[in-house]
């Protein structure tokens, strides 16, 4: 769908006369493709991933922010509190809080999240990647290669906050 938006410009002179009149026409693009979110199927089946959590990870993964390419630290992150939490369980099915926690524990364990601190957790982007199909420079969403580095660091994720969710 495109929107156009015309600009007129009028040179009247000093009996009202108009002397020149200029039209500029704007069309502007809507793009209709919603936003994306890519999953590495190959991690997925990778053997520490635990399966039975396969669910709850694609319920994150849908959920979570734009890699943020000023602050990696903040980038693809998912709340899991109050009114989040309860739509992420009733997604997966689940009336008690315990296949969460050991979900999330779960995930944690294989590296495809990582815990922030309670209730929030940063996706890995080497299991999903959050992004538009249109690059638009004036949102700052990218640096999913500085957040990539961080996972690759093992001693960067030891600096999780305490085990509780």
């Amino acid at each position: 769908m495109s929107t156009i938006i015309r600009e007129t410009e009028t040179t009247v002179d000093s009996n009202g006369q108009i002397i020149e009149q200029h039209t500029e026409e704007t069309y502007l693009h809507k793009d209709n493709e919603p936003d994306y979110v890519k999953i590495y199927t190959d991690l997925l089946r990778f053997e520490r991933f635990p399966c039975s959590y396969r669910e709850l990870f694609l319920q994150l993964a849908i959920r979570m922010s734009y890699c943020n390419i000023d602050n990696p630290d903040c980038s693809q992150i998912v709340y899991v509190m109050g009114p989040h939490k309860k739509v992420i369980m009733s997604a997966c099915g689940w009336q008690t809080e315990t296949p969460l926690v050991k979900g999330l524990k779960a995930l944690c364990d294989c590296g495809a999240i990582r815990r922030i601190s309670r209730g929030i957790y940063q996706i890995n982007p080497s299991f999903a990647a959050k992004g538009s199909w249109k690059y638009n420079k004036k949102n700052k969403t990218g640096g999913v290669k500085e957040l990539r580095e961080f996972y690759s660091c093992p001693s960067c994720r030891l600096r999780d906050a305490d085990d509780d969710i």
